[in-house]
């Protein structure tokens, strides 16, 4: 599928995610209500959704760590590699993590996203 039609028919990806796509570490029945964010460009760690909206830069992951943290999920990023494309999230669950931590944890992350970008 072309990126233009994807653009254009943002209706028909969405359903052939709900129809094919397992989100791992996700909840589908978010699914039911709300859309899934249809990311439609990508270079290195950066992607952009439909809407034109560029995902991980390094101060949006900053913000996403520190959100998370100020709701009691800590997270962290990475801090080691080049000035400026620091925008990888790390998550470190315990090996004795239960879903319901793992859930925690992603809708901390789904939650700071969304607030963050509005």
């Amino acid at each position: 599928m072309s990126l233009e039609r994807i653009r254009n028919d943002l209706g028909a990806v969405v359903s052939a995610d709900r129809a094919h796509v397992w989100h791992h570490l996700s909840q589908h029945k978010q699914y039911e209500t709300t859309d899934p964010r249809v990311f439609v460009e990508g270079k290195g760690l950066r992607l952009w959704d439909a809407a034109g909206r560029e995902y991980l830069d390094e101060k949006r992951v900053q913000a996403v760590v520190a959100d998370c943290a100020a709701n009691g999920v800590l997270i962290g990023a990475t801090n080691r590699s080049l000035p400026g494309l620091n925008n990888t999230l790390c998550l470190s669950p315990g090996l004795i993590a239960t879903a319901d931590d793992i859930d925690t944890i992603t809708n901390a992350i789904d939650s700071a996203l969304t607030r963050l970008e509005g």
